[in-house]
């Protein structure tokens, strides 16, 4: 290319910069006079009609507004500019173009919400066909405009400039500030960045156009090119479009999602061009933040309708269903290291293909295959999921983050879960003193609950299959009211104290089955079983001050979350010393 030839073409760049840049001054508006005011019910409108600025209401409160510019002859009301989105207000509030110049935005009590230009001293207002909202001064050079502080929305003829930013809605129906926003720095970089919520402090960019030091503006142009201009005059096009924004509406919004969109408007509905980054769940979100989708969550894109579907993983649920975006917590009890150890009795695995969390990673082991990898896991108290490669594996932390499912990734996630399934539901009646027979010894199962004074339901004891030794008597062990000032566990009865560790053991190792024996009744709730008997072993601790309170009691037991319970001896001898859970206490 010769010389001459680009310098032309940077003379034309130029010239179509200049013509967007002046496009202010260039069209035919109405001036706003001052002492203008506008209210809930009223708007100004462009020239064309095509724009309005007002009051609209909140998606998701009618009674609550924003003052906006929007697109007026869509089938629904696309905002593209908004002024109080974490601040809305209520019947009674006004906009006004002071008599002195200033625009303000003021409550239904007169208290001042909004004021873009304080100093006033503006002549007129104008709301364009571009959909910028401006106020000049008398030779009508413009002292403030809405193109210079967008919310989440580029236009054509609109120009970002170093250090301007697009901030996301935090959902489709809530205007506040969302997790998500795009920069274009003052090095010259355009970066997208997750932001920390509640402060706008951001993480690391999951996209950018590395081009520091040579990026000057992001230009919207007519003919429906979003591009980045640099300082040589030349361009990074971020979007492109085929139809010029003289024949249908177009617009580039930073959606809640993180993803910014090209849209343009056909028929009675608006059509994605073209989307950044376009696949989300590849991005990459660093060691910090939930990523594309929320904690303990997964991203799924979806091909068809170019955006991402966010899912739990087994035994995991989303926190709000309405909002799946805010992840998912686990439907069991977490593990906790009080006791460490072999944890199979307790936990199992259930697989998914082609899944993984790559920011949760805390260990990372080769040669090791996926049977090491699993024992490793069940082992560790802090393992929430291994992931299993070949002969890589990866061991991950609650919460998990940046998750996605592609076929890309290859190998096997293994979801660590409680084997006694969901966290159960409150009690709904007490539970019954039920008597078996075994080998015509007799066999006694207490689950039951002791009324207390004034009628509060107070834990008594939990679930122990005993036989005595060859004698006709039997003897149950009451394992204590879950009361601290009132609680005394006796071990004088060396065989009482041996019978609550062997109880312990059984459920350590999740073998309560042991305990229940042949009984149908208590094997068709065991997972009730199971919650009991870790109140009970909570309650008889040896040390006073790790047993629950009578409050803590009815909170576990109106269905509150029940952490594994430690051995109940503070002295590791007499648990060592115990029975085996596999070695039923039975009577030669």
């Amino acid at each position: 290319m010769s010389d001459f030839t680009l310098l032309l073409l940077q003379l034309l760049i130029l010239l179509s910069l200049w013509l967007c840049s002046s496009s202010t001054s260039a069209q035919t508006y109405q001036n706003i006079s001052l002492g203008t005011t506008i209210t809930i019910t009223t708007s100004w409108l462009s020239p064309s009609g095509d724009f309005a600025v007002g009051f609209l209401p909140l998606p998701a409160n009618s009674s609550l507004f924003v003052l906006a510019i929007w697109f007026t002859k869509t089938s629904t009301k696309t905002i593209v500019w908004y002024a109080n989105g974490d601040s809305p207000v209520s019947q009674g509030s006004k906009l006004q173009l002071t008599s002195d110049g200033q625009l303000l935005l003021t409550d239904h009590s007169g208290l001042p919400i909004w004021n873009p230009y304080p100093s006033g001293g503006a002549s007129y207002a104008a709301m364009l066909d571009t959909g910028n909202l401006i106020l000049t001064k008398a030779d009508s050079t413009p002292t403030w405009q809405s193109f210079n502080f967008p919310t989440n929305t580029i236009l054509p003829t609109q120009v970002l400039h170093r250090n301007a930013t697009l901030r996301s809605h935090l959902y489709e129906d809530d205007l506040t500030g969302g997790k998500f926003e795009l920069s274009l720095q003052s090095n010259g970089n355009l970066m997208m960045f997750p932001v920390a919520l509640p402060t706008n402090l951001t993480y690391d960019a999951y996209w950018a156009t590395n081009t520091q030091g040579s990026g000057t503006q992001l230009v919207f142009d007519l003919s429906g090119t979003l591009y980045l201009l640099l300082a040589n005059a030349t361009r990074i096009n971020i979007s492109t479009s085929s139809i010029s924004t003289a024949i249908s509406y177009q617009r580039a919004t930073l959606d809640s999602d993180g993803v910014l969109r090209h849209y343009m408007h056909r028929g009675d509905n608006w059509t994605v061009i073209s989307s950044v980054p376009s696949n989300m769940c590849e991005s990459n979100f660093g060691g910090t933040g939930s990523g594309a989708c929320g904690f303990n969550s997964y991203c799924q894109f979806d091909d068809q309708n170019l955006q991402r579907i966010c899912s739990c993983p087994p035994s995991f649920s989303f926190l709000n269903p309405d909002k799946p975006y805010q992840g998912c917590k686990p439907d069991f009890e977490t593990p906790i290291c009080t006791t460490g150890g072999d944890q199979s009795g307790m936990f199992e695995f259930k697989e998914m293909e082609n899944v993984d969390w790559p920011g949760s990673d805390y260990e990372h082991y080769n040669s090791f295959n996926e049977t090491q990898c699993r024992e490793n896991c069940i082992n560790d108290c802090f393992c929430a999921v291994a992931f299993s490669r070949g002969l890589d594996c990866w061991k991950k932390k609650l919460p998990l983050a940046n998750g996605r499912a592609a076929t890309y990734l290859g190998g096997k996630a293994l979801i660590k879960v409680s084997k006694f399934g969901t966290i159960p539901p409150p009690l709904s009646a007490p539970p019954q003193l039920i008597s078996n027979t075994k080998k015509g010894k007799s066999v006694w199962l207490i689950v039951g609950l002791l009324s207390l004074a004034l009628s509060l339901l107070i834990l008594l004891g939990s679930i122990v299959n005993i036989a005595r030794r060859p004698s006709s008597k039997h003897k149950s062990i009451q394992l204590g009211s879950c009361c601290r000032r009132s609680l005394e566990l006796e071990l004088s009865d060396e065989e009482e104290a041996v019978l609550a560790y062997w109880a312990y053991d059984c459920y350590r190792k999740g073998k309560v089955k042991t305990l229940v024996g042949e009984d149908t009744e208590a094997m068709a709730n065991l997972d009730g079983v199971v919650r009991l008997l870790m109140i009970a072993i909570w309650c008889i601790q040896e040390e006073p001050s790790q047993r629950p309170t009578m409050r803590r009691v009815n909170q576990m037991l109106d269905g509150d979350i029940v952490d594994p319970p430690p051995n109940p001896s503070s002295s590791s001898e007499k648990f060592i010393q115990s029975p085996d859970c596999c070695k039923p206490l039975l009577g030669n």
